[in-house]
């Protein structure tokens, strides 16, 4: 009854995540060379879809809604349909962007940059949490450390990098130069140690939702401790990037942003 509306919300926020991905990819690498018409589609049903999503609670009693299979299926599927067409065409795209060895082009990359950072984080966050699906250990810790890779690192880590992007297109400068370059390494490392922790704990049985499992679970104690290790780190990473976005939208000054895009774009022909 209370968590229908919350499984839409999560497509709602990982369909963003992707329309981030496209905004945030092209400081780099230039605009995504995928069909205009068909990229204008797929972000036409990340807004249909969703406003399809309420209809169940009117046509049934709310607590009937999870029993309709059928319309669970049909608003899973078409949720889910764009980003999952849009969302590899993009990340394809940037692979086919590389030239020569990838070794060479992983080194032109400009590993330094808040934007480019927060995409890579991003997608390999989104990625292995996608891989990491609790289906096969229902009730665990799996679960969590799914929903935290996906939504609390993939999603999280591509609004930050666009953040980064739109202040300079609201008249500010980004400031705390050195903290920013800094800050998504901090925050997706952490977010790492945070899901690795889960996912051990997890697959050694420890249960969701159960507030003194971590008292009579010696078992998983070391994974949990590695958890809170890395949700502490991620913790600072996202507070230094709240104070980063707030500085610079509260005062006028701070380092202009350098644009790298200059340094990839072209590198290959079509």
């Amino acid at each position: 009854m209370f968590w229908g509306m919350g499984h839409s919300l999560q497509y709602v926020s990982v369909a963003t995540m992707v329309v981030a991905w496209y905004a945030v990819v092209e400081v780099f690498l230039g605009e995504p060379r995928i069909n205009q018409k068909f990229a204008k589609f797929l972000f036409t049903l990340f807004a249909v879809f969703p406003l399809a999503s309420p209809l169940p609670y009117f046509l049934y009693d709310p607590i009937l809604v999870p029993t309709q299979k059928m319309w669970g299926i049909a608003l899973d599927t078409g949720l889910s349909l764009p980003v999952i067409i849009l969302g590899p065409l993009l990340l394809l795209w940037v692979w086919r962007t590389r030239d020569g060895a990838l070794g060479a082009w992983f080194k032109r990359m400009p590993w330094n940059e808040p934007r480019v950072m927060t995409f890579a984080f991003s997608a390999a966050l989104f990625v292995f949490g996608l891989s990491i699906h609790p289906a096969t250990r229902q009730g665990t810790l799996r679960t969590p450390a799914h929903y935290h890779s996906v939504v609390v690192g993939g999603v999280t880590l591509a609004f930050m990098g666009l953040a980064y992007q739109m202040i300079s297109k609201v008249n500010r400068q980004t400031v705390w130069q050195k903290a920013m370059k800094v800050q998504p390494y901090l925050f997706a490392l952490g977010l790492m140690g945070l899901v690795g922790g889960l996912l051990g704990a997890g697959d050694l049985g420890a249960p969701r939702k159960t507030y003194d499992a971590f008292v009579t679970g010696v078992a998983w104690l070391a994974p949990m401790v590695l958890m809170g290790a890395g949700a502490f780190i991620a913790a600072i990473g996202g507070a230094l990037f709240v104070g980063i976005v707030a500085w610079s939208l509260l005062r006028k000054g701070g380092e202009k942003v350098v644009e790298p895009q200059a340094m990839l774009v072209g590198a290959t022909g079509d």
